[in-house]
């Protein structure tokens, strides 16, 4: 069930997540310690994704609670949610705190998943701190762990975080293969509009000076064969903005 919930909260399903959820809820009173912890892991994640900070501390403290009293070596991701937590809602003094419990936790578990979390969360957060310097140390150390471990994702991060953990690692022109590789496998998107050109966008269309097409970084070849009119309609769209493009244009 707990699974069922990461990974119906990755793909943005939210009604099966609930349902998983649900069916958790109904048997915690028999569950083991440890699964009643992973069912407050996944219902935090839930309520971060959904804008509910204060549910996501109330399960969060839940399993860090459990976590604590029965000597289970609780995922870095609890104090990272935690910490996430509490900067959503305004309580940016205790993150810090929470910072340094999850570097701990990372550290004691021996675990280069958990090491990377912390990473993660570590330079996300001097991202929001302003403490660029700081959060470029910690974004080559992930990268480089990520990189030579192959990790392509974790099961739980505070929305936005790994998007502009990412987009700073493309800027700074740090692991940019491996960072690229993120951003693809978890169907990231940036914030905002983006100006970077090396994001790895399924398909780019550049216009200014002359008219390409990549998809895949790989330039679409148009021979003599290829149907001019789609392409004829694609400038024509492009050129008058794209949006609410009358058919008589």
């Amino acid at each position: 069930m707990g699974q069922g919930v990461l990974c119906s909260l990755k793909s943005g399903d939210f009604v099966t997540a609930k349902g998983y959820l649900g069916t958790m809820a109904s048997s915690l009173p028999l569950s083991k310690p440890w699964e009643a912890s992973f069912y407050h892991y996944g219902a935090a994640w839930d309520a971060l994704l959904r804008g509910d900070p204060a549910r996501a501390a109330h399960h969060s403290d839940q399993g860090l609670n459990l976590c604590g009293r029965w000597g289970i070596p609780g995922p870095s991701t609890w104090p990272f949610c935690r910490e996430a937590t509490c900067s959503r809602g305004g309580e940016d003094g205790k993150a810090a705190g929470h910072l340094s419990e999850a570097c701990e936790a990372g550290a004691q578990s021996r675990n280069e998943l958990a090491h990377f979390s912390c990473l993660l969360t570590q330079a996300y957060y001097y991202l929001h701190e302003g403490n660029e310097s700081a959060a470029l140390l910690s974004l080559r150390e992930m990268l480089r762990i990520g990189r030579e471990k192959g990790f392509v994702s974790l099961p739980m991060w505070l929305p936005g975080a790994m998007e502009r953990v990412a987009a700073k690692a493309l800027e700074e022109g740090i692991e940019v293969p491996y960072a690229q590789d993120l951003i693809r496998r978890n169907a990231l998107l940036p914030e905002g509009t983006s100006e970077l050109e090396s994001w790895p966008w399924p398909l780019k269309v550049f216009t200014l000076g002359r008219f390409d097409l990549i998809r895949e970084d790989r330039q679409v070849p148009f021979s003599r064969k290829v149907q001019q009119k789609p392409l004829s309609l694609l400038k024509a769209l492009i050129a008058l903005g794209g949006k609410e493009v009358p058919r008589s244009s």
